[in-house]
């Protein structure tokens, strides 16, 4: 049942189709008058066209080819491969013969060319493939299982799925995760043949939003990133500083600082604190300004400045300073006058007192 084919003048030819190799075939000739003759003939192997052969690469893991061989020549076929480098970048369009992989060593990511290798049923290889190139990019999905953080770092952990290339991960000693969260970053590769990954990503700032991200690769190429939102917990205040003290009136101390206004966390308040070695007054404030009033006349007094949140305190940062000194002339002279002009109220006082009697007892002397 196979069409000839026109090969030239007086010439009938025949391809044999896959299933016809290696087998034997009756050829049945009639003439025009009705008679016919038969020829017997035995097709061998040798009409294999290897170009024929269809052969289909693998995308996924466990790496298998599926190839089209004639079913009646008892052949088997095994594949080889080679890391094939195509012109990207710097890398220039080498083969490198001498690396070769069997199926079961082929990576994802990386670049293929594979022969397959026909053999006989005495396992001696009769034929050779064309080359077939492979990828196989694996469809991988990061599934965060655990974050947590602390007031300077972030733990991320997850599990690496993929479709395409299933149970796969122990067979990756090339595949890097890149973790990072604002500027800071870490790399990691899995460990203990496992599809779960955890990132200690440190120097973070305290009580803030990050956009931490995790981002498979290998050594030539970046994957898609995989993103999740963490919030650094509370931390410490960052310190004042510039503290400046003033005594105003003799008795009254302003105290003022500066800030950065870094308070790594909500509620953010100024505190001072006066001591004298034996009482202590404080003040709090939205403002690192504050007035002490009436206050003992020289006396030292330490100031304590500290920022605050809901949480914690800065570091302290204290000065010192006295009260002035209240001049004894001074105040001997103020009393000096207040004595005078209370005596000369009182001679006002009796002068007055006197004329009052005289009016009311007009005959006396």
């Amino acid at each position: 049942m196979i069409p000839d084919l026109q090969c030239g003048n007086n010439t009938v030819c025949f391809k044999p189709g896959s299933d016809d190799i290696c087998s034997n075939m009756t050829f049945t000739f009639t003439s025009c008058t009705n008679t016919s003759f038969q020829f017997n003939r035995s097709i061998t192997r040798d009409f294999l066209d290897v170009k024929n052969i269809n052969q289909t690469a693998p995308t996924q893991f466990p790496v298998e080819f599926k190839a089209e061989l004639p079913p009646n020549c008892n052949l088997s076929i095994n594949y080889t491969c080679h890391i094939f480098y195509p012109r990207r970048g710097y890398y220039p369009e080498i083969h490198r013969f001498n690396e070769t992989k069997n199926l079961s060593e082929l990576e994802p990511f990386t670049d293929y060319e594979c022969i397959g290798l026909i053999k006989d049923k005495n396992n001696v290889n009769v034929y050779n493939t064309t080359e077939v190139h492979v990828r196989i990019d694996c469809d991988l999905e990061i599934d965060f299982t655990n974050t947590s953080t602390t007031n300077t770092s972030s733990q991320l952990t997850w599990t690496t799925t993929s479709n395409r290339c299933k149970d796969v991960f122990q067979n990756l000693p090339k595949l890097l995760f890149d973790c990072r969260c604002g500027d800071s970053s870490q790399r990691i590769r899995l460990l203990n043949q496992t599809s779960v990954g955890t990132c200690y990503i440190t120097d973070l700032q305290p009580y803030t939003v990050y956009t931490c991200w995790v981002q498979p690769s290998n050594d030539l190429e970046a994957r898609k990133p995989f993103q999740v939102k963490q919030k650094t917990k509370i931390g410490v205040p960052e310190d004042v500083h510039n503290l400046k003290l003033e005594v105003k009136d003799h008795n009254t101390i302003i105290v003022t600082c500066n800030h950065s206004q870094i308070f790594n966390g909500p509620e953010r308040i100024f505190k001072a604190q006066l001591h004298d070695g034996g009482s202590s007054v404080e003040r709090n404030d939205e403002t690192c300004e504050f007035e002490f009033k009436n206050l003992k006349y020289s006396t030292n007094y330490t100031v304590k400045v500290t920022a605050a949140n809901s949480l914690f305190e800065s570091n302290p940062i204290t000065k010192q300073i006295s009260t002035e000194y209240v001049n004894s002339g001074i105040v001997f002279h103020v009393f000096h006058i207040l004595l005078t002009s209370v005596a000369l109220l009182l001679v006002i006082y009796k002068i007055y007192d006197l004329r009052s009697r005289k009016s009311q007892w007009p005959g006396c002397p």
